[in-house]
């Protein structure tokens, strides 16, 4: 029996399967799309509705062309691993594994691969940890388990200390744990019926928390929020970048996308569009539903309505709200710890190994123990961001840069510019203003922070 084509292969786990086009913008979207855009009303109320806009769509335009660039190095990287002995580059995206190691170690060798490996993990491995505390902390306070100190129970992990709240939270991270590792273990395109459903999840609660701020503002509920003050632009800043934070994660996603030559940059920039309008209405929409009393996560502020007698259907509302962020974490858990795991292999073992399963295991399993441990991580993921700011904004550009200039001295000047993904975001002038916008949010950033904003 003849193998299927890749063209027309269905979604599900044959080893010639491809997905389509849309899978692959599920998956990028719910690599983008977790809990930090949760965060960004709150943010839009410290620094304005205006200025978070400004601040959102900005991040939002550096992500588009960071992305994009990975993208486009992509492309250079396997052109030169096939160069051999051609007369011309070969862009046909048939490369089986492109990660962002392999083409870290291509352009900056051995020391640069080992930095970004070890940025790379502190970011992923601080994002992971603070899933698992997120997702139990969450559940053990909305959804009751019966613990060995007796009787079901739930709590707020943060101010009940006793051994039956410590208990139940562990509870609720082993169940997580045993819901995203195996899925960790698994690659994408086994997957996607999941992941696809993660993200109608995901766009459900972006509809109800809409829908619902829209329901109020019929009912003349709208508040009064600041245009722009600079008291919340370093927050502000630091919760878009984080939202948008996609790009090392773009190899992994779209490597058993059918037909990448023609897809890939439209999947990927739609993808990135689609996470910064959902931004941009929730950002907004919430802090004029609730005023300057924003809860730091969105989804709370119906919990803390205070309305002493609600009807059915506001408790059944709340309660969808309060959970969905939790399946929202057990679809970007897997395909972060992937992402994690399979740089790991491409740069302990090779891209060659079939080692994926324990290098996966690896990157997945260590910060779901450290949450058993340490359940307050603002300071780890503080200092974890710090890596993820460089992985995310600054090493796509250096990819480029530097996949670009080694392609024209192998091939002849101008030869990156047959490439499918080469496009006018790709020249030196767009990259390095581009990059001047980055050292602006950056020192920006860094300036407020100084001065205690």
């Amino acid at each position: 029996m003849s193998s299927p084509s890749p063209r027309f292969a269905s979604i599900t786990g044959s080893p010639y399967a491809k997905v389509l086009p849309v899978t692959t913008a599920c998956f990028l979207v719910n690599a983008c799309m977790g809990m930090g855009f949760l965060s960004l009303p709150y943010w839009f109320v410290q620094a304005g509705l205006l200025a978070g806009c400004a601040i959102v769509i900005t991040c939002g335009i550096v992500a588009t062309m960071s992305s994009l660039w990975i993208v486009a190095s992509m492309a250079n990287y396997e052109a030169l691993k096939k160069s051999g002995d051609h007369a011309s580059p070969d862009f046909t995206f048939t490369s089986p594994e492109i990660h962002l190691s392999g083409m870290v170690s291509l352009g900056c060798g051995t020391w640069g691969n080992r930095a970004f490996i070890v940025a790379l993990h502190f970011f992923v491995s601080g994002a992971l940890w603070s899933y698992g505390t997120t997702v139990a902390s969450s559940m053990a306070s909305i959804v009751p388990l019966p613990t060995p100190f007796g009787g079901f129970l739930t709590c707020d992990i943060y101010l009940d200390h006793t051994p039956a709240c410590r208990a139940l939270y562990s509870e609720w991270l082993i169940l997580f744990a045993a819901v995203v590792v195996p899925l960790a273990c698994k690659d994408l395109k086994d997957q996607a019926k999941f992941q696809m459903a993660m993200t109608a999840a995901r766009f459900l609660l972006v509809a109800m928390i809409l829908g619902d701020c829209s329901r109020m503002a019929s009912l003349e509920r709208f508040q009064e929020v600041p245009a722009a003050r600079s008291s919340g632009y370093a927050g502000c800043c630091g919760a878009a970048v984080f939202s948008f934070a996609l790009q090392y994660s773009i190899p992994e996603a779209v490597q058993d996308m059918a037909d990448k030559r023609r897809h890939i940059k439209n999947v990927v920039t739609a993808a990135v569009v689609v996470c910064a309008f959902v931004f941009v209405m929730v950002g907004i929409s919430v802090p004029l539903a609730f005023g300057s009393g924003v809860e730091p996560l969105a989804t709370l502020n119906w919990a803390t309505m205070g309305d002493p007698d609600p009807a059915g259907w506001q408790v059944v509302f709340r309660t969808v709200l309060m959970i969905a962020p939790v399946l929202d974490l057990a679809a970007a858990f897997p395909i972060q710890a992937i992402c994690l795991g399979d740089n790991l292999r491409s740069s302990i073992a090779g891209e060659d190994s079939d080692s994926r399963a324990g290098f996966r295991l690896a990157a997945s399993l260590p910060p779901l123990v450290g949450a058993l441990v340490i359940y307050d991580v603002s300071g780890i993921v503080a200092v974890t961001g710090l890596c993820g700011l460089g992985v995310c904004l600054v090493l796509p550009a250096m990819l480029l840069l530097g996949s670009t200039q080694k392609l024209n001295d192998r091939f002849g000047a101008r030869s990156c510019e047959k490439s499918p993904a080469w496009g006018w975001y790709c020249s030196t002038e767009a990259v390095v203003a581009i990059q001047a916008v980055v050292a602006v949010l950056v020192l920006g950033t860094v300036a407020a922070t100084a001065e205690g904003y």
